[in-house]
């Protein structure tokens, strides 16, 4: 299991995926792409944080392989988006959550967010200014 020592961005991660939930979504994986998806690393601690199936797409850069499939769509090679998509759209691997770090994740995460609340609070008083703020605020 990755190290802990950046454990506060791992459970913001969870943080946000379980806002998402909370909008009546449900997941039953979870498509990672970008640079981070390239490596080990990451893949399997999205995995362990999140206690779903990471995939990991052929094509990491999916804002180009996007453009690229709606320029497809404009020259007719492609009907429509979802077509492109199951034309175009592969993935080379599937990373399995450890159930052990689930676990551990799962608590660390129930800790931290009773202490981001209590934090939230102060920071709502005016007793304590927040270590990060959101753009434009």
């Amino acid at each position: 299991m990755p190290s802990l020592d950046r454990g506060g961005d791992r459970l913001r991660l969870v943080w946000a995926f379980e806002c998402r939930r909370g909008a009546d979504r449900t997941h039953e994986q979870v498509v990672f792409t970008g640079g981070a998806s390239k490596g080990r690393l990451w893949p399997q601690v999205l995995a362990d944080v999140f206690g779903l199936p990471i995939r990991v797409p052929a094509v990491k850069e999916s804002t180009a392989l996007g453009a690229a499939m709606d320029a497809g769509i404009g020259a007719g090679l492609y009907p429509d988006v979802a077509t492109a998509a199951r034309r175009a759209v592969s993935f080379e691997r599937t990373v399995d959550p450890d159930p052990a770090a689930y676990r551990l994740y799962e608590e660390l995460y129930g800790n931290w967010l009773r202490f981001y609340s209590g934090e939230l609070g102060l920071v709502e008083k005016g007793l304590l200014k927040p270590l990060r703020r959101a753009a434009g605020t």
